[in-house]
C-alpha cells in the first residue's frame, strides 16, 4: 500500500507495552518541522490556490531530493469534508511518494528521484482549497490543457506559458460557472505589455483568441487572474485551459515555462485517438445458463433461513428503442446471452405518457412528436402478444431475467392542454376491457408532489410553468406523490400489464425521489412519528413539539431532519413492496423490482428488501469504470489512477438483506475519454470484482456483444458451474468498520468520508474487513471481530454506545480514529463521565487502554489505524511493491460448520482501460496467509479462474492456526476454495 504518516505515532497499553509502528514509503512531518527544514533564506513567489484535480511538472535530477510543502485551506462550509491527497508520481505512473492532509494542516512529503527528467504532483483537494510549494529552485510548471484546466480559486499571477515557433495564434479558455462569479485576466507578451485586459462572468466556457505578431513566438507571454471591478461580481473558482496550440505548462517564471515546452510542437493528428472499442471475432461459444431448481436456489434471496450469500450475475443494459419486432434482435442477444436483461420502455404502458406509440429509452427519451401519440387498444392488445413472444424467446436462449424501464415518480404532459399523460387519462374507460382497472377519480394534477405551501415541487432545471421541459418541448415532467392513490394505482397498473407481458421485473428509476410534503404526507408524516416514539421521546428529541403539531422541518442536521429522511425511506419501502405484490400476483411467480438509488441511507432505510439496488457512478476524476487508468498527463508522464466499486459491494452485502448490489459505471460524464473506456478485460475485472465483493450482485454491461460476448460467456459459465463458490455463504473477516451513513443526516458529514479513506487503506493493506452499519450495531453483531474501527463516528445513541460498549467489556480491541460519541443522538453532548465505559471517551490520541476485557486506541488519522492492530491481520504479501496495493482479497465461509470451507477471492486491479488498452499486468509471487476459525486445519486447497478449464491443487502448508498458499500468476481473477476439518 501507499503508506503516508503525518506524525510517527506510538499505540501503548496501560502496562507499559508497545506496539510496532508501520513503516513510511514517503517522508511526511507536520509543518512546524518543515519550517525548521527548509533551506534558510528561500523564498517563494504566492502560490495559486487549488480545488478539485491539478497537476503539477517537475524536472528532476536523478539521486536528488524532491521535497514539496502541502497545505489544506479548508472552506467555511462544514458539509465539505475532504482531504487533500498529493501523490509524487513516477514518470512509469507509479507513485515514488504521497500523502494525505486535512483541512487546516500542512505537510510534507518527499523521495529521492531514481530518473531524469520530467515527473508529476498530482494535487487532489475535493472541495477544500489546496496549496503546493517546492523549492526556490526547483523547476515546475502547472498543467493546463483541453479538457485539462489548471482549477483555481482566488487571484494567482503571472504564471508564464511559451509560444512556439511560427506559432500564428493561440486560444485560451476561460471558465467561471457559478452565478455571479467572474473573473478579470491580464495576457502579456514577452515584452511584458498588457495584449489582452477584460472582465466579465464568463458563466460560459469562453475561448479567448490571441494573434501573435512576428516576433513574438518561440518566448515566453504570461497570464495573470485577478479580481473582477464590475459590481456584483466576485472571484471564486476559476478553470484556465491552454488551448492546442501551446504546451500545457503554466511556470513560475519564464525561463521554466521554456524549459518545460522543450521542443513541443503542435500535432493536429494527435487530436485523434481511436474513440471506439471494436468488435471481435468470438472464440467461446454462447453460454446459455444452467437450468433446475438447484441453480434457482443460488440465485434465490429468500430471507427465511437467514442471510446468505447468493450467486453473482452477468447483467446487459439495453436502451434500444428496435427490439419488438426485430427478427434480429434476440439472436444477437444469444450470442452472450447474460442472466438479466434491462430493457427500455419495452412495455404495454408507458409510466409518463400512458399508451403510447414509442418503446425504449429512459424517462427523457422519445418525448416529443410521434412517439407520444397514443395508440388504441387495440394496438396495446397487440403490443402485449408481441412483446410476450419476445421474452419468451429470451427466455428460450438463456436470458433469465427481462426487466424493462418504470420510473418511480414521472407523469408527463400540460394538465391544462390536457396533453400527454391526460390525453389517456381522459380516454381511461376505452382501456378497461384489456384489463385495466377503474381510473381514479382525482385528476392527475393533484397526485403531484407539492411544497408546504402547496405549489408544485419539481426536480428538473426548467421554469415551470412559465415553460415545458426541454426534452418534451411542449409538455411537462411531474413528479407524482406515493401518498396519492391515484399514482398509486397507475404505477401498479403499469406493473401489471408488465407482467401480463410475461416479464420477469422492472427497474424502477427515481425510486428514492419522494420528498413530498403536500397534506396527505404530512398526515403520514405524524403517524409514522407516533409509531417511532412515545410521548416523552418525542419532546425530548423535537424540542417539545407535539407530535400533532410536528411539521416538516426546514433546517437541517438536526433528529427531526433525520425521521423526515427516514419517513422518505419508508415511503419508499412501501412503493416497492406495493410494485412488487402486484407484479407477482399477476405473474404468478416471484416479480422482481430494483431501483435506481445508490445511497447508503435510503439502501439501509427503503431499498434494503427489493431485489437489486443500483448505484449509477457516473462522476468520477478518471471516470467510474472499474481498473486501471492510464491517463497521459502531459508528455513524459502517463499516470496510473485506479477505481474499484468495494464500498458499494460490501456496503449492501453489510445490510444481511434481501437487496443486492448492481454496478452502473462509465468512462466518464458527459465526456466519454477513450482512455477509460471499458474494454472486455476491464468487463472481466468488473464481473470478477462483483464475484469477490458484492455477495450476488451484477456488473452492468452495455449491449456492445461484439465486444463483451466472451467476456460475458465466459464468467457467466464459471459462476454457473461453480455456484459453490459464491452461493450460500457468509462473509469471513476479523475486522470491522462502522459504516453509519445517517450520521450525514444529523450533522456529521465527516464520517462516511474517512470510512472510504479507511476502505482504500485496509485494502491497500489486505485486511479482510466487514462493515457494520447503524441498522445492526448490536453486540451481536460485533462480537465477531476482533478488531472495530470506529472513524469520526461523532453521533451514537445511547443503545449504539452500550453495544460498543458491551463488545469492547467482553474482550474486543476498538480503535477510535477521530472523534467518538461525542454528541448523542438528540444532539446533545456526551459526558465522559467516571465509570468503567470512560476510556471509550477519554483515550488520547496515540495510546491504548484497557476497557474490562477490551482495550481501546485511538489514533486521529486513518493512516495511523494499522499501527493499531498487531501483528497478523494482513493476509497477502507480494514482492512487487507497486502491483501489490491494487491487488485486493475478500473471502466467505460456509457458517456453523466446524469442517466447512473458506473460499478466498483475489483479484488484480492492474487491468488497463481503454479503448487501444495494454493487456492486464500479471503479479507473480503473492503469498497467502490464511488464519483458520479456531479448532479447525486445512484438509485441501483447490484454485480456480475463469480462463481455466478445471480447478488445480495446491500443497497445503500450515502452522499456528493459519495456512500459507502461494498463489500461481495472478491475470485478472482467482478463487481459492480451503476444505477444513477439525483439528485431530
Amino acid at each position: 500500500m501507499e503508506n503516508f504518516q503525518n506524525r510517527a505515532t506510538l499505540f501503548s497499553i496501560q502496562e507499559g507495552s508497545r506496539m510496532k509502528v508501520s513503516s513510511l514509503v514517503a517522508v511526511v512531518v507536520i509543518a512546524s518541522a518543515l519550517r525548521s527544514t527548509m533551506e534558510a533564506g528561500e523564498t517563494q513567489p504566492p502560490a495559486p490556490t487549488l480545488r478539485h484535480v491539478n497537476y503539477v511538472a517537475i524536472h528532476a535530477r536523478r539521486g536528488k531530493q524532491i521535497r514539496c510543502q502541502a497545505t489544506c485551506l479548508p472552506r467555511r462550509s462544514s458539509a465539505y469534508r475532504d482531504s487533500l491527497k498529493c501523490r509524487l508520481v513516477r514518470p512509469d505512473g507509479f507513485v515514488a511518494a504521497s500523502a494525505r492532509v486535512q483541512p487546516g494542516e500542512e505537510t510534507t512529503f518527499a523521495a529521492n528521484a531514481d530518473w531524469d527528467g520530467i515527473c508529476a504532483i498530482e494535487i487532489r483537494a475535493g472541495w477544500h482549497l489546496a496549496q503546493v510549494r517546492l523549492k526556490e529552485k526547483t523547476p515546475h510548471a502547472y498543467r493546463s490543457c483541453v479538457h485539462g484546466p489548471m482549477k483555481t480559486v482566488r487571484a494567482w499571477g503571472p504564471l508564464y506559458f511559451h509560444v512556439p515557433k511560427a506559432t500564428r495564434y493561440f486560444n485560451i479558455w476561460l471558465h467561471a460557472s457559478v452565478t455571479r462569479e467572474g473573473l478579470h485576466y491580464t495576457i502579456k507578451n514577452p515584452d511584458g505589455e498588457a495584449v489582452r485586459d477584460e472582465e466579465g462572468d464568463f458563466d460560459a466556457r469562453t475561448k479567448i483568441q490571441i494573434q501573435v505578431p512576428h516576433g513574438q513566438d518561440a518566448a515566453a507571454w504570461s497570464i495573470e487572474i485577478s479580481k473582477p471591478k464590475q459590481q456584483g461580481l466576485y472571484l471564486d473558482d476559476v478553470y484556465v485551459e491552454l488551448g492546442r496550440h501551446l504546451p500545457p505548462f503554466l511556470a513560475p517564471t519564464p525561463e521554466w515555462a521554456t524549459l518545460f515546452a522543450g521542443d513541443w510542437r503542435y500535432d493536429p493528428q494527435a487530436l485523434k485517438p481511436q474513440a471506439r472499442l471494436r468488435d471481435t471475432k468470438p472464440k467461446i461459444e454462447p453460454f446459455r445458463g444452467v437450468t433446475g431448481p438447484e441453480i434457482d436456489r443460488t440465485y434465490s434471496r429468500d430471507m427465511a433461513k437467514g442471510w446468505h450469500t447468493t450467486l453473482p450475475f452477468t447483467y446487459v443494459l439495453d436502451y434500444g428503442s428496435k427490439h419488438l419486432g426485430n427478427a434480429d434482435y434476440v439472436p444477437m442477444v444469444g450470442t452472450a446471452p447474460p442472466v438479466l436483461l434491462h430493457l427500455g420502455k419495452d412495455v404495454p404502458l408507458n409510466h409518463g405518457w400512458g399508451p403510447v406509440k414509442a418503446l425504449g429509452g429512459e424517462n427523457q427519451a422519445y418525448g416529443t412528436g410521434t412517439h407520444i401519440e397514443r395508440i388504441s387498444p387495440a394496438q396495446v392488445r397487440e403490443r402485449i402478444s408481441g412483446l410476450r413472444k419476445m421474452v419468451d424467446a429470451l427466455h428460450k436462449n438463456g436470458v433469465r431475467w427481462v426487466t424493462p424501464y418504470i420510473c418511480g415518480m414521472t407523469v408527463n404532459g400540460d394538465h391544462e392542454r390536457r396533453t400527454g399523460f391526460w390525453d389517456f387519462y381522459d380516454h381511461w374507460d376505452d382501456y378497461r376491457p384489456l384489463g385495466l382497472g377503474p381510473r381514479p377519480k382525482d385528476d392527475p394534477f393533484n397526485w403531484l408532489q407539492r411544497h408546504p405551501d402547496g405549489t408544485v415541487r419539481q426536480y428538473y432545471r426548467y421554469d415551470y410553468p412559465d415553460e415545458h421541459y426541454p426534452p418534451f418541448k411542449e409538455n411537462h415532467r411531474y413528479a407524482a406523490c406515493w401518498h396519492s392513490e391515484g399514482w398509486r394505482t397507475w404505477l401498479c397498473e403499469v406493473v401489471r400489464f408488465a407482467a401480463k407481458c410475461g416479464q420477469d421485473g422492472v427497474f424502477v428509476d427515481n425510486a428514492c425521489s419522494q420528498r413530498c410534503q403536500c397534506d396527505r404526507c404530512l398526515a403520514a408524516f405524524r403517524r409514522y412519528l407516533k409509531m417511532r416514539f412515545t410521548a416523552e421521546r418525542a419532546r425530548r428529541l423535537f424540542d417539545s413539539v407535539s407530535l400533532d403539531a410536528i411539521a416538516f422541518p426546514e433546517k437541517k442536521n438536526t433528529p427531526l431532519y433525520a425521521e423526515m429522511n427516514r419517513f422518505w425511506c419508508e415511503t419508499v419501502r412501501d412503493e416497492l413492496a406495493t410494485l412488487k405484490a402486484a407484479g407477482s400476483k399477476e405473474l404468478g411467480r416471484e416479480f422482481v423490482v430494483f431501483p435506481n438509488g445508490g445511497r447508503p441511507t435510503f439502501i439501509q432505510r427503503g431499498l434494503m428488501d427489493a431485489d437489486f439496488v443500483m448505484f449509477e457512478k457516473s462522476h468520477g476524476d478518471y471516470g467510474t469504470h472499474p481498473g486501471t487508468v492510464l491517463s497521459p498527463v502531459f508528455e513524459g508522464v502517463t499516470l496510473r489512477a485506479y477505481n474499484d466499486n468495494i464500498f458499494e459491494h460490501k456496503f449492501v452485502q453489510c445490510l444481511r438483506r434481501r437487496v443486492k448490489p448492481i454496478i452502473l459505471s462509465r468512462a466518464g460524464w458527459p465526456r466519454r475519454p477513450p482512455s477509460q473506456m471499458l474494454n472486455a478485460n476491464a468487463a472481466r475485472l468488473g464481473m470478477a470484482e462483483c464475484g469477490a465483493f458484492s455477495g450476488g450482485g451484477g456488473f452492468l454491461l452495455r449491449p456492445n456483444f461484439g465486444v463483451y460476448h466472451d467476456a460475458m460467456n465466459e464468467y457467466r459459465r464459471f459462476f454457473e458451474t461453480h455456484p459453490q463458490l459464491y452461493a450460500g455463504l457468509d462473509s469471513y473477516a476479523r475486522v470491522a468498520v462502522l459504516a453509519c451513513p445517517e450520521q450525514q443526516w444529523l450533522g456529521n458529514a465527516a464520517h462516511m468520508g474517512t470510512v472510504r479513506s479507511l476502505t482504500d487503506c485496509l485494502t491497500e493493506a489486505h485486511v479482510l474487513f466487514d462493515y457494520v452499519s447503524e441498522a445492526r450495531l448490536e453486540k451481536s453483531a460485533l462480537e465477531r471481530y476482533a478488531i472495530v474501527l470506529a472513524p469520526e463516528f461523532r453521533v451514537v445513541s445511547d443503545s449504539q454506545f452500550s453495544a460498543v460498549a458491551d463488545y469492547v467489556n467482553s474482550g474486543g480491541h476498538l480503535v477510535v480514529i477521530g472523534d467518538f460519541a461525542v454528541r448523542d443522538d438528540s444532539l446533545a453532548e456526551r459526558q465522559p463521565g467516571s465509570n468503567e465505559r470512560a476510556p471509550l471517551l477519554t483515550v488520547p490520541a496515540g495510546i491504548t487502554e484497557r476497557c474490562g476485557r477490551g482495550s481501546v486506541s485511538r489514533c486521529m488519522r486513518v493512516e495511523e489505524a494499522l499501527a493499531a492492530f498487531g501483528d497478523g491481520f494482513s493476509v497477502l504479501a507480494c514482492p512487487n511493491k507497486d502491483l501489490a496495493p491494487r491487488v485486493k482479497i475478500n473471502a466467505f465461509h460456509t457458517p456453523g460448520e466446524s469442517a466447512g470451507r473458506i473460499v478466498v477471492h483475489v483479484v488484480n486491479y492492474n487491468v488497463p482501460l481503454g479503448v487501444d488498452a495494454p493487456e492486464p499486468t500479471p503479479v507473480d509471487g503473492i503469498e497467502l496467509d490464511m488464519p483458520l476459525p479456531k479448532g479447525t486445519r486445512t484438509r485441501s486447497i483447490a484454485i480456480y479462474a475463469p480462463e481455466e478449464a478445471a480447478p488445480a491443487s495446491l500443497p497445503v502448508n500450515g502452522t499456528n492456526g493459519r495456512t500459507h498458499i502461494r498463489i500461481p500468476e495472478l491475470q485478472i481473477y482467482r478463487v481459492i476454495e480451503m476444505r477444513l476439518a477439525p483439528l485431530q
